[in-house]
């Protein structure tokens, strides 16, 4: 495998949401579709990239009465 081959983690799924996906090439991680999902990691072999922030949470309540 050469050096400047690689492959970022892809963000996990939730009942609401995608995650963001896995990158082939250099750059910033990718957002999530949905709720509470997570984002896709960045790809780096020389350079910095920041990764980027998951999906808002999500809360829900059911009620019986």
């Amino acid at each position: 495998m050469a050096g400047n081959a690689g492959l970022s983690g892809a963000g996990g799924d939730s009942r609401w949401g995608y995650g963001g996906v896995a990158r082939a090439s250099a750059g910033a991680g990718t957002t999530s579709r949905g709720r509470g999902a997570g984002a896709g990691g960045a790809l780096s072999y020389e350079d910095p990239y920041d990764g980027a922030p998951g999906g808002h949470g999500l809360v829900v309540v059911e009620l019986y009465g």
